[in-house]
């Protein structure tokens, strides 16, 4: 090493003579080109100069808070010195602040040591601090420390902020570096060894243990340092291992630290990411790379990752996610925090963050997106303080003791606890799994109470935790048991209440009210009448039947709300049940299901909102009667599985807003003889699907001359008619409604409630009206209530005008219809108006005197069409009524 010094000595002294013939002494007031060989103090101002070269080792030149501006160039060339200390200035628009390379290869370099650079700021240099000893023959000879760049400010560079290559034992500390923006801006970029880097804050700028030229940047010790707002804040390059990583915040960044080396210790740092940051996709905190090598043998311990979709990814080969941890008498392995897993209800993958041990790590260990994975995972950021203390810092519950209970009974628990630091705690009772039990409902006011109202299923012994929480996340918890007996199910026993999953066992009439009752109510006795009394039954969207009746005989239930269940009613394997005056609704699946049962009464009740409405299976001999079955999802009413002798009569079954399924479908050949007339089918169907569909064995659709009123004609599975043709005005349909699967009803009815009541037809305040005198012309259909029409006259009596559908309106084709159109004064009555909301429709017409035209003796009668105008013609005339003949006179 000497010998290699005493070479340089002799280059640095030639390179002096020329120097001295060369340069000027800088002095206090710095030139271009001057030389410093002796500590120099400046005298404050501004410079505009380069390539100021310091000659004289153990110098100290102290800028005295000078400004330097330049544009490129360099400002002080430090190269083959020795303890120089550059200090208190400030420089802008350089290429280099400080360096030893002159450009040119290493013709350029001559290899500087133990160089201190403090308390400066340079801004705006491309490049401020490059040192570079990548000098052939030069071997690293200073101990620990070498270079010292100490508290400088380093603001928009471009390339990097400090750069140190082949030169070892370097203490980097307390810098502050402001880069440009750029992704992979370095802040600090090193290809050397040894490094101590602490106290730096970098903002959108990292830090680069990097391999170049044949250099490693092994052993670095990076402690306390703030690196924010960039997407890779710590890159340890091939070549870079033994790196210890400690104390430091990453702060919104893409990827933290990402590690393409091996023997890494990388503890107790807080890394937060930025979803949005540059090119990152996601937020990963520690990246182990995939490389042709595995990356290795490193600990990555007691770390904070928050904010990170993806904390972690190891490719590598037998790395440690967790280290021991002395907590006083025992050893503990402790992982790291990860603000995605550390409750109880937070999963990745099959996961989860329980703890039933209360040790403050996760019973499950957290996956990694490959093989690997942390062990010991940290449910609370304190543990990362070097594992802390979980045993003494921790809550503490008092045990509780067992309790022996009857069912129905209320079990009421009061945790007590404290903690160690007087922290704030939170509580709850969890499963043996460690999940919180929502059977235990806190007490409103009452942080630390809890109440579980148990039910009739709920006979057995269970343990469960009682667990206090401080607001570090550090838990503690006992474990207690609850013994309930099984207590007596008749729903008499508890009235006035009605008790979840109770049984009907005699005649019983329910207060009225809502009653909660997941598990329904069943019937369990024959000859028996359950009478709700208008009471609501509510499931709250339950997995089970409402009201079920078993291999029961002679029940009756009525004045029955049941809602939000599986199913609102089940009927299986009975006998002579009649269920009236109820409404079943919103059930996950049938309102009404019907099983192997014989002589069942569904009458005068609403199915409405549910899966399907109402089915049959294998049911004889019943009746489905004066009921409303409106918009279930999957069907109104369904026969199947061998139903037969059914009578479907009277009942009102809609199916709106674009619901598919048939109003009515008789699913199986084996259903059979069954008869269905005097309903109200009201639907919107879409294609043939929606249309009703019979594939039963002898379905009577119509019983001594009448059958069903069908609201739409326009899905007729076997083609046309398409509307209904009513073309003499009376309560049935010209034409048979033809069913899907070859069945017909061949009296469909042209109104609803046909079975009930007549035809509209219009009234005239006088069949001899006078001329020159006003008659009335009345109709009322509450069917048209709110729905335009026209009104046309038609003197005499004619074949009629066919409408293009099968419809015919009875004029005399003379051309009166036409004429009322275009002009509706003609003789003297507007031709439109709208039914009222009874349905009614008034017209008065004032009979016109017509000079020299005597109306005397003619007939006259009249036609009222009401009309939809956003369907095309003829679709548009919705009915047609025809008056009886008035003469005037």
């Amino acid at each position: 090493m000497r010998t290699v010094l005493y070479t340089f000595a002799v280059f640095l002294g030639i390179l002096l003579s020329f120097h001295l013939v060369a340069a000027d002494e800088c002095g206090q007031t710095p030139t271009d080109n001057c030389t410093i060989s002796t500590s120099t103090t400046f005298t404050p101002g501004n410079y505009q100069v380069e390539n100021i070269t310091i000659i004289a080792n153990d110098t100290v030149v102290d800028c005295n808070g000078a400004s330097f501006t330049h544009v490129y160039g360099i400002l002080f060339n430090v190269a083959g010195t020795t303890g120089v200390t550059i200090q208190n200035c400030y420089a802008t628009g350089y290429s280099r602040a400080v360096t030893n390379y002159l450009g040119g290869g290493s013709a350029g370099l001559l290899p500087v040591e133990t160089l201190t650079i403090r308390d400066n700021t340079f801004e705006g240099v491309v490049l401020p601090i490059l040192i570079n000893n990548a000098v052939t023959g030069y071997s690293l000879s200073p101990e620990f420390p070498n270079h010292q760049i100490i508290n400088n400010t380093l603001i928009g560079s471009v390339t990097a902020g400090i750069q140190i290559i082949k030169a070892a034992n370097n203490y980097i500390a307390d810098n502050l570096i402001d880069g440009s923006g750029a992704p992979n801006y370095n802040g600090i970029w090193l290809v050397s060894a040894n490094n101590i880097l602490e106290r730096n804050t970098l903002h959108m700028a990292k830090l680069n243990l990097d391999r170049a030229l044949g250099w490693n940047s092994t052993n670095a010790t990076i402690t306390e340092n703030n690196i924010t707002d960039v997407y890779r804040a710590i890159q340890l390059e091939t070549g870079s291992h033994g790196a210890v990583i400690q104390d430091n915040s990453l702060e919104n960044v893409g990827l933290g630290v990402y590690v393409r080396s091996d023997n890494h210790v990388i503890r107790h740092n807080t890394l937060r990411g930025e979803e949005s940051l540059f090119d990152g996709a996601t937020s990963t905190g520690v990246f182990i790379e995939t490389d042709s090598t595995p990356h290795k043998d490193s600990v990555i311990a007691l770390n904070i990752f928050e904010n990170m979709s993806e904390p972690a990814y190891d490719a590598g080969e037998n790395n440690n996610w967790s280290e021991d941890v002395d907590q006083g008498p025992e050893v503990t392995m402790f992982g790291n925090f990860y603000e995605n897993y550390h409750q109880d209800i937070q999963s990745v993958g099959s996961n989860y963050c329980t703890d039933i041990n209360f040790d403050n790590i996760c019973d499950d260990p957290y996956p990694f997106n490959v093989i690997e994975q942390d062990d010991f995972p940290l449910r609370s950021r304190s543990l990362t303080d070097f594992g802390g203390s979980s045993t003494i810092n921790a809550p503490y519950v008092q045990p509780l003791a067992d309790f022996y209970m009857n069912e129905l009974d209320q079990v009421q628990v009061v945790i007590t606890a404290s903690s160690p630091v007087n922290a704030p705690l939170t509580y709850s009772i969890k499963n043996q799994q460690g999940q919180v039990d929502p059977r235990f409902v806190p007490v409103v006011g009452v942080p630390n109470a809890f109440i579980w109202t148990t039910s009739l299923f709920d006979a057995g012994n269970y343990t469960f935790l009682a667990v206090a929480t401080d607001n570090e996340d550090l838990n503690h918890g006992v474990p207690f048991s609850v013994y309930l007996n099984e207590s007596d199910s008749n729903c008499s026993l508890y009235l006035p209440n009605v008790i979840d999953g109770c049984e009907v066992r005699s005649s019983i009439i329910l207060p009225a009210g809502t009653h909660v009752v997941p598990h329904g109510i069943s019937i369990t006795a024959d000859n028996v009448v359950l009478d709700c009394n208008g009471a609501t039954l509510d499931s709250t969207n339950s997995d089970f039947t409402g009201i079920t009746v078993i291999n029961r005989q002679n029940v009756e239930i009525k004045n029955c709300i049941v809602q939000n269940n599986a199913r609102g009613l089940l009927v299986d394997t009975s006998a002579n049940v009649q269920v009236h005056d109820s409404t079943f609704s919103n059930s996950l699946g049938n309102a009404v299901n019907l099983i192997n049962s014989q002589n069942i009464q569904i009458q005068e009740n609403i199915l409405t909102l549910s899966l399907q409405g109402v089915i049959f299976s294998n049911v004889q001999n019943s009746l489905l009667y004066k009921n409303q079955i409106i918009n279930n999802q999957d069907g109104q009413i369904i026969l199947g599985g061998s139903s037969s002798y059914n009578n479907i009569t009277e009942n009102t079954v809609q199916s709106y807003f674009g619901i598919i399924p048939p109003p009515i479908r008789i699913a199986q050949y084996l259903a059979q003889d069954n008869v269905v007339y005097r309903n109200n089918f009201i639907f919107f169907p879409i294609g043939a699907n929606g249309a009703p569909a019979d594939s039963g064995t002898n379905t009577q659709w119509t019983i001594n001359g009448e059958g069903n009123y069908w609201s739409d004609w326009t899905s007729q599975f076997n083609g046309n008619p398409r509307v209904c043709i009513n073309n003499n005005w009376d309560n049935f349909c010209d034409t048979p409604y033809l069913i899907r699967f070859n069945s017909q009803d061949t009296a469909p009815f042209s109104i609803a409630n046909g079975w009930e009541r007549n035809y509209p037809q219009i009234t005239v305040s006088t069949t001899t009206p006078q001329q020159g005198q006003p008659m009335t012309i009345q109709l009322v259909d509450p069917d048209m209530a709110g729905q335009l029409y026209f009104v046309v006259g038609d003197i005499f009596t004619g074949s009629g005008l066919p409408m293009g559908d099968g419809r015919v309106i009875d004029l005399a084709g003379s051309g009166v219809f036409f004429a009322m159109v275009e002009n509706p004064y003609n003789l003297g009555f507007s031709f439109s108006g709208i039914f009222d909301q009874q349905g009614v429709a008034t017209i008065t017409w004032n009979i016109p005197q017509i000079p020299g035209l005597s109306l005397s003796g003619v007939p006259v009668y009249f036609n009222i069409l009401p009309f939809n105008p956003n369907l095309p013609y003829p679709q548009a005339i919705l009915r047609t009524y025809r008056s009886p003949g008035v003469v005037i006179q």
